[in-house]
């Protein structure tokens, strides 16, 4: 791992906690059974997102992505995903609990453990030159005494604030869905660049929901739960893709769960490494970077794509 990883502490043993956080974390399990008090609303959310001790917190998880035709209504096998999400968490000298999240994706073939390093676009036959997917750093503040509101991730680019949905307990188990929204101006715009952009506007539709056990989140002596999670994702193409404004879209769906790093599997962490190694270098990753920024600093428009005016 990079020297940026915060060094793991527990709550207990050499862990560190702020007093006002502890202390709501310590509601006694015997009077809640619906999660309504706001105080362990707050802290379980954060235990099940991130954790409430200084850390540093691994999410991985599997997905498969189609292509949606609108005209026909098909849905064409695209890709698989390889998703790394990792935060660093620590707390501020106000008490609020900082969130550094990065996340990224290596494209596979459909279904497959083989990487995608080519993919030929199916209506103009070009073979394009696959961008894995990088992202980050998204700052989230959470704070301990505005527990019943929202938090938001802030960049220079877009602010992302989650719906959180209503939670449902079924069993042992606290389901905790949230979705959200996110359209921005593209950075790569249509009149520059005819094929990357999907169209003078980006952004998607997404939902994720949080799976963790009712035990560990009334249990105090816990920071951090190891929960589970599933995703379902529209967005809009890829850059790389050389789509142009084609109607359609990229629907996503994953699963995962959150692990400490030693299991992530070897294969991964090798192909994390070729393929989007920043994320493992968060040290000297500093400014915000997404697949727009990479585009433009990497890519001009190619001749024959820019229209003239002689064009219909």
């Amino acid at each position: 791992m990079s020297a940026s990883d915060i060094s793991r502490r527990s709550i207990l043993g050499d862990g560190f906690l702020e007093p006002s956080v502890l202390s709501m974390a310590s509601v006694n399990a015997g009077e809640v059974n619906n999660f309504s008090d706001p105080s362990l609303r707050f802290t379980s959310k954060l235990k099940t997102i991130g954790s409430l001790a200084e850390e540093t917190v691994h999410r991985v998880s599997t997905g498969h992505v189609w292509m949606y035709e609108p005209e026909t209504h098909k849905f064409e096998p695209f890709c698989s995903l390889e998703n790394y999400n990792v935060s660093e968490w620590s707390h501020a000298p106000d008490g609020k609990i900082i969130s550094r999240m990065f996340e990224s994706a290596v494209y596979m073939k459909f279904g497959t453990d083989e990487v995608m390093e080519e993919w030929t676009n199916p209506y103009t036959n070009e073979v394009c030159k696959v961008h894995h997917y990088l992202i980050g750093p998204m700052i989230s503040s959470h704070d301990p005494n505005a527990s019943d509101l929202d938090s938001g991730a802030g960049n220079a680019e877009r602010v992302i604030i989650p719906n959180n949905l209503d939670w449902v307990t079924i069993g042992d188990t606290v389901y905790m869905p949230t979705d959200s929204s996110v359209d921005y101006k593209n950075p790569l715009q249509p009149e520059e660049w005819p094929l990357a952009p999907a169209g003078p506007t980006f952004g998607w539709d997404s939902f994720i929901m949080f799976a963790s056990k009712t035990s560990d989140l009334l249990n105090t002596d816990i920071s951090q739960v190891m929960a589970h999670s599933w995703y379902q994702e529209n967005i809009r193409w890829q850059p790389w893709m050389l789509m142009g404004q084609r109607p359609g879209r990229l629907i996503a769906r994953g699963y995962g769960k959150k692990v400490r790093w030693d299991e992530i599997p070897v294969d991964r962490v090798k192909r994390m490494e070729k393929y989007v190694g920043e994320v493992l270098d968060r040290a000297n990753w500093e400014d915000f970077q997404n697949e727009f920024i990479w585009y433009l600093k990497n890519q001009k428009p190619r001749r024959s794509d820019v229209k003239t005016d002689g064009d219909a």
